[in-house]
């Protein structure tokens, strides 16, 4: 029961935190739009195309590093399971390393999570057992 209140009140503190931050964005665009007319013919042309360089060049780097933490990709989600390149299986919910289970057998593939202390299991979309050889072929 802790859990499902914890998990309540950090969604109305999230739903709190937007809406206080889409109203300080629409004060902030009202008071901008009230003042860039008499602050504007007061400014230099040369600050402004500066400040445009700078914010341009900064929303580039911002994009690059995006792409660059988007495309790097640590596991890959299939059989109900996170994998690493190598092989490695770790737990969808933890993100932990998977120990093979003392109920794996030759024909059927099952894992032990230290952390949440459960056993999971392989399986194929439509539910059956993922089997170790077809788990060997696949890396």
């Amino acid at each position: 029961m802790k859990m499902v209140a914890d998990l309540v009140l950090k969604r109305i503190l999230d739903v709190l935190i937007g809406a206080v931050s889409g109203l300080f964005i629409f004060a902030a665009g009202t008071i901008t739009a009230q003042v860039m007319p008499v602050v504007f013919p007061l400014i230099s042309k040369e600050f402004l195309l500066s400040i445009f360089l700078l914010s341009f060049l900064l929303n580039v780097l911002l994009l690059i590093v995006a792409i660059y933490f988007y495309r790097k990709r640590d596991f890959f989600y299939r059989f109900g399971l996170l994998w690493r390149k190598n092989g490695e299986a770790y737990c969808p919910a933890c993100k932990n390393l998977l120990m093979n289970s003392k109920e794996s057998s030759l024909n059927v593939a099952k894992f032990w999570c230290p952390t949440c202390k459960e056993v999971r299991q392989p399986l194929f979309e439509e539910g059956s057992e993922v089997s170790i050889e077809h788990l060997s072929k696949m890396f």
